[in-house]
């Protein structure tokens, strides 16, 4: 059921003055008598509004679903579309039984080996967008989160075989020149390093490698 009801729930849903506390009521009393949820809309607090110079911003227009239909279509979304000559916010119901063909997010357990990382999530946990709404705020948050997650990612550490094997191939390259000739100090100490470097990179794709394993044990 989607459009106007008319009604409000709760009273930080309607700004200024007005409230009809009894239809309100008899609204939450329909709602429980049916079971229903309202599905939640993202980025609008009020779908009415009438215009004034001082307006009146109320929320009217919903989608109530039941349990059974969230369960059916646990990937609906509704959104707002632009508003034009209507007062009322016209809204859009996204939903389907299989969820879009869409790369699978996963959080690599090598990442725990990056001493900063607890740090950098509760940084990014805390700048995160929020919502009054508890469910609509982790959703949000958590969305957030997986952006900054990918994008540290790529910047971070990139693909482990290709540092791997750019690592050593320089590693390589030291060695052969230690044969013709003695290393100085510094390349010594540039040669260190990067065993150094590609001691941790075996320790994040031994992690990586345990992982995947597990996951394909599970399917």
């Amino acid at each position: 059921m989607i459009g106007d009801c008319n009604a409000i729930q709760f009273l930080n849903e309607r700004k200024r003055n007005g409230i009809s506390t009894s239809i309100s009521e008899e609204f939450n009393l329909f709602m429980d008598h049916h079971q229903l949820i309202e599905l939640k809309l993202n980025q609008r607090s009020f779908t009415w509004s009438n215009h004034r110079d001082s307006p009146t911003l109320t929320k009217l227009d919903r989608c109530l679903v039941t349990i059974d239909w969230i369960e059916r279509f646990p990937l609906a979304m509704l959104m707002r579309l632009p508003k034009t000559t209507s007062d009322h916010l016209p809204l859009k119901l996204e939903f389907y039984k299989h969820p879009p063909c869409r790369k699978l997010f996963r959080f690599e357990l090598f990442w725990l080996l990056k001493h900063d990382l607890k740090e950098l999530i509760g940084a990014w946990w805390k700048a995160a967008p929020s919502s009054p709404d508890a469910s609509t705020n982790l959703v949000m948050k958590l969305g957030f989160l997986r952006s900054k997650l990918k994008t540290w990612n790529r910047l971070t550490n990139g693909n482990i075989l290709v540092r791997k094997t750019q690592i050593k191939k320089q590693i390589s390259e030291l060695d052969s020149q230690e044969e013709i000739r003695c290393l100085s100090m510094e390349a010594q100490c540039k040669r260190r390093v990067l065993r150094e470097q590609l001691e941790s990179i075996l320790q994040e794709e031994e992690a990586l490698w345990k992982q995947r394993a597990h996951v394909n044990w599970l399917q």
